[in-house]
């Protein structure tokens, strides 16, 4: 065989898989491009799922904790708190996994914006969820240097969900708290914050008599509209109801509370400092913030969800400023 036939073959296979590779790219992007928007939503679909399982708690404890820990430490690394809010996240997604596929039934009524009422997830898949974020959580705590604050979380959520703590009201109340402080005190571990001022022992007492104003939002929101508001059973357990008949002492004592403590904490945590304008300043603002949001609770209505949002949003920016006063002034 001549050289000039080998070299005419080899361009006539070379034309030929040119060929097909052609025709293969030529179906192949097509698809591809059809695939690619569909991924894009994908992601944002369960990204938006997971987040709705913490969003509310989002606000309740990420918001006040991230904050505070970035005014006593002002020159903390962006790092930092990306890690320490990411250890928080995992925390609030086994919390929030935890409490809702145990109380989907009742979701259907009362919340239906959330995942498995909504038919974004099962109740099976946010049940192994749960329970995968277990080790993840333990596994990241022993990585951050935060394992006996990762224990306790596991341990106050299992006996506020599982072992059915959740019913009582009081139990609630004092775990809630519990778990407040428990995921706060990691964070302070993570930027490295160990000295403490009498004021900051002072913060439990702050969220035992404040954050049955969640439950209060809970009560009035996720209510069906064919139940008796003072009558519902909801799975958040026994709350303290605040919407008529029952609920004139607990509405009197939010919109007592919060201004109290707006003066007391204000006062307190500027007693020593030599800027009487800077006490005006914050005793006058955190006094009104408080005695706003405990006016809006008392005339909330029982049926307009905008109007318990709007107080929500209004009570996590009193309860942040009031935490993090002592700090930046």
């Amino acid at each position: 065989m001549s050289l000039a036939s080998v070299v005419v073959k080899a361009g006539r296979a070379f034309a030929v898989a040119r060929a097909e590779l052609n025709k293969a790219h030529n179906i192949f992007n097509p698809t591809l491009a059809a695939l690619v928007p569909y991924i894009l939503s994908s992601i944002v679909f369960h990204l938006n799922t997971l987040f709705l399982f913490i969003a509310s708690d989002v606000y309740a404890y990420l918001l006040p904790i991230i904050s505070y820990a970035w005014a006593i430490s002002p020159s903390l690394s962006l790092s930092r708190v990306v890690s320490a809010a990411f250890w928080l996240l995992l925390h609030l997604l086994q919390y929030g996994t935890a409490t809702q596929y145990l109380s989907a039934t009742k979701d259907k009524l009362t919340a239906p914006h959330l995942p498995i009422p909504a038919g974004r997830t099962t109740k099976s898949h946010t049940e192994t969820l749960r329970w995968l974020l277990l080790p993840v959580c333990l596994a990241q705590s022993l990585r951050y240097g935060v394992p006996i604050q990762g224990m306790a979380a596991m341990v106050i959520i299992l006996a506020l969900n599982e072992l059915k703590f959740i019913k009582s009201w009081l139990m609630t109340a004092l775990l809630r708290v519990a778990l407040f402080v428990v995921l706060e005190s990691a964070v302070l571990v993570f930027i490295g914050h160990r000295s403490s001022t009498p004021i900051t022992y002072l913060y439990p007492l702050l969220a035992l008599t404040t954050f049955h104003v969640h439950d209060s939002n809970t009560l009035r929101t996720r209510r069906p509209a064919a139940s008796p508001v003072h009558k519902l059973d909801l799975p958040i357990g026994k709350a303290v109801p605040t919407v008529p008949p029952s609920g004139i002492l607990n509405r009197l004592f939010t919109l007592v509370a919060l201004p109290m403590w707006s003066l007391f904490l204000s006062l307190t945590t500027l007693s020593g400092t030599s800027s009487a304008k800077a006490v005006f300043l914050a005793v006058v603002g955190a006094l009104l913030l408080g005695l706003y949001v405990g006016i809006r609770f008392w005339y909330q209505s029982p049926t307009k969800k905008s109007s318990g949002v709007v107080n929500m949003s209004s009570f996590n920016l009193w309860y942040t400023l009031v935490r993090i006063l002592p700090a930046v002034l």
